[in-house]
């Protein structure tokens, strides 16, 4: 819709939504996704990094990176406040998908899940010695900075250096960071003894499962750390509870 907000497609993430998108469509309501848009941000930061790779050679991929560099400032804007919060929730300091009506009042899905870790895999730091290789694109980035004060939050870092040169281009500034990371380091919450968790263990069936009301029916989601109890998407488990590897290399590699 032009609005830089993703919603489930062949992503290659089995990423089953708290509910099902085809049941959703029917109803004539959208799904807003926050794993869909911030995993869209890691393929345009990509693009972006595969684009300076060239550029070294050939200057003429300074473009292309400029191009998907915008792409990835646009999700970013939309993921934080599309409609005022984007997909970023203040009072719980998470990110949760949403279902939006026909009449355009939207409903949160607080499921504390990966759905809500996925916007800070699109993250890269920018070293020195490139940006000195490409000052067109240096020149690029400050003024996207300019443009896009408040992009980050309160941090400052895609303005500002640190003190080696390097500058950290990320979807989550350290504000939205450090509440995120005290659920994912809490061990009744995402933290196992073999990785981070698909879902909060708090939402275990008698503690507190997350309730959907679709207006037709209900949908119930809880924590599930072995096989589904749904047959939904053909009983895939991986964003019920259990530990998946992929999703747990990306969220290291972007700590």
């Amino acid at each position: 819709r032009g609005e830089n907000v993703f919603a489930g497609g062949f992503l290659g993430l089995d990423n089953i939504a708290v509910v099902d998108r085809s049941a959703v469509e029917a109803a004539g309501a959208r799904l807003e996704q926050a794993d869909a848009t911030g995993w869209m941000a890691l393929f345009a930061l990509s693009m972006t990094e595969m684009a300076f790779e060239l550029a070294q050679d050939e200057p003429v991929y300074v473009e292309l990176a400029k191009h998907f560099l915008g792409r990835f400032v646009a999700i970013g804007d939309a993921l934080a406040r599309l409609g005022g919060q984007g997909l970023w929730d203040p009072e719980e300091q998470f990110f949760f998908d949403q279902l939006r009506h026909p009449d355009g009042t939207t409903l949160r899905l607080k499921a504390f899940s990966i759905v809500g870790l996925v916007p800070l895999f699109a993250a890269r730091v920018t070293e020195a010695g490139l940006l000195e290789e490409l000052p067109a694109f240096a020149r690029h980035l400050e003024e996207l900075a300019r443009e896009h004060p408040s992009f980050f939050g309160p941090c400052q870092c895609f303005l500002s250096p640190n003190e080696r040169g390097q500058r950290l281009v990320a979807l989550v500034d350290e504000h939205r960071l450090r509440p995120i990371l005290d659920r994912v380091l809490d061990e009744t919450r995402f933290l196992s003894p073999y990785g981070v968790r698909s879902l909060s263990r708090r939402h275990a069936e008698l503690e507190f499962p997350v309730d959907v009301d679709l207006g037709t029916r209900r949908v119930r989601v809880t924590y599930e750390p072995g096989e589904a109890r749904t047959r939904i998407k053909g009983g895939n488990s991986n964003w019920r509870g259990p530990v998946w590897f992929p999703i747990n290399y990306l969220l290291v590699q972007a700590l």
